[in-house]
């Protein structure tokens, strides 16, 4: 009998040190750096007097962003490149539309972060309709 008691007191002490290591592993991981998001944040687009505003979330390190505008099957249609500020934003400005880009398309907008000339992983997608 006694040696029952002694594996289930043993078996309980497993237990609680599995679970300690277990809290301590979580705590551990939760501590590491954690890699930044693919995903870059784009704000709906917002209808302004002059036409329409696209805006993002800044995006450490990048220098400028590249927006490339699309037909909904993918095919690129118009690529405009933003320069870094505080509040990343381009207005699609409804009397001075960048080159291929028409009233009334309904189009899917990619916005990637640049480095130096390079594309960063940092990137967003949003369908939106031309003013």
């Amino acid at each position: 009998m006694s040696g029952a008691r002694v594996s289930r007191h043993t078996l309980g002490r497993a237990a609680v040190i599995a679970l300690l290591l277990g809290g301590l592993t979580g705590a551990l991981v939760a501590c590491e750096p954690q890699p930044e998001s693919p995903e870059l944040e784009i704000r709906l687009p917002a209808e302004v007097p002059a036409g329409l505003s696209l805006r993002w979330h800044h995006v450490n390190g990048a220098d400028r962003y590249r927006l490339v505008f699309m037909r909904m099957t993918g095919v690129p249609v118009c690529t405009v490149f933003v320069e870094q500020q505080p509040a990343p934003a381009f207005v699609v400005q409804r009397d001075s539309m960048p080159s291929g880009l028409a009233h009334g398309w309904q189009l899917i907008v990619e916005v990637r972060a640049m480095r130096h000339g390079e594309p960063m992983a940092a990137a967003g997608v949003r369908p939106l309709k031309t003013p």
